[in-house]
């Protein structure tokens, strides 16, 4: 049929689908086809958006709603009871939206954080997560479930080489390895050196938990504990590093500016602004993002105002 160039219901109703089926299956439910909807398929899918942050619900029961019709089913007064308590549900605590704004990377690094954790249940290694995170344009969700086995070093190359998902779709899932060269130019190590930056800190993850064994658990930016940290401990630490670089945390109009794509953007700020050109980020990166083409874009403007 036809639709606008703006229409998202597809993108939505594949989201629907998929947080369908994973409900289901984290439910183990037997009898759990996407249709017909019913209150307890809708409330399930409302659960699982509520717990992503995902924000315009009305978008996802609306694209369902539209398939559910479509395929001859009636839309009866107990789904649009669950329909409207799922809208209400899932916006209920959202609060403002966030930006996803970069770091000042430069003055982030240059700040001596120790090895401590810097806020509470933080990670340990707070300069480690700052330039791995910055150079292989990490979400927060892959920051904080990345094991210290997906890091490999190569002393005799000095290189480092990082396994990633391919996609966002699954951030468990290994897909990818980006691998980076020591980026110092004498003896002395740079700061943001990404060889010398993740040797101290598998040297340091080996001091505190021991050798990596097979099936190696320890996470990569690990708790004090070995725990691993939750997407929003890092906004929280991304936030902490925005203060101490002295940046403000909220827009004039109650916008937070960090948020789970900030070291995405931090990345694609810094690496452009070393003239590693857009495709090549877009690589680094894995996946197509327009917001790494407009901070990428914006960062040639920057380099020329500092």
């Amino acid at each position: 049929g036809w639709s606008s160039a703006g229409d998202t219901s597809a993108y939505n109703m594949i989201t629907w689908v998929e947080l369908h089926v994973a409900y289901g299956s984290t439910m183990e439910k037997d009898e759990w086809s996407v249709l017909p909807l019913t209150p307890a398929k809708i409330h399930g899918v409302g659960t699982l958006l509520k717990a992503g942050g995902y924000r315009s619900p009305k978008n996802y029961i609306r694209a369902a709603k539209v398939q559910h019709i479509g395929s001859g089913f009636r839309w009866t007064e107990e789904l649009v009871l669950a329909s409207t308590r799922f809208t209400a549900s899932t916006m209920r605590g959202m609060g403002p939206s966030r930006q996803s704004e970069p770091i000042n990377f430069r003055a982030a690094i240059n700040i001596n954080y120790g090895d401590e954790p810097v806020i509470a249940n933080g990670p340990i290694g707070t300069k480690a997560v700052i330039v791995i995170s910055t150079f292989w344009l990490l979400r927060e969700l892959e920051a904080s479930t990345a094991k210290r086995s997906n890091l490999r070093l190569n002393d005799l190359a000095k290189t480092v080489t990082m396994r990633l998902p391919a996609s966002k779709r699954d951030p468990y899932a290994i897909g990818v390895e980006r691998t980076w060269g020591c980026t110092c130019r004498s003896s002395r190590p740079l700061p943001e050196c990404p060889f010398h930056t993740a040797k101290y800190h598998k040297e340091l993850l080996m001091r505190i938990f021991g050798g990596e064994v097979e099936d190696d658990d320890v996470p990569l930016f690990p708790r004090t504990d070995g725990s691993m940290l939750e997407p929003e401990d890092m906004i929280r630490l991304v936030e902490f590093i925005a203060v101490a670089t002295g940046e403000k945390l909220v827009l004039a109009v109650g916008v937070r500016r960090f948020g789970k794509h900030s070291w995405r953007s931090t990345g694609a700020v810094f690496l452009s602004g070393l003239g590693i050109d857009i495709h090549k980020l877009m690589l680094l990166a894995r996946w197509a993002s327009t917001m790494i083409m407009h901070y990428a874009r914006v960062a040639p403007l920057k380099s020329i105002t500092d």
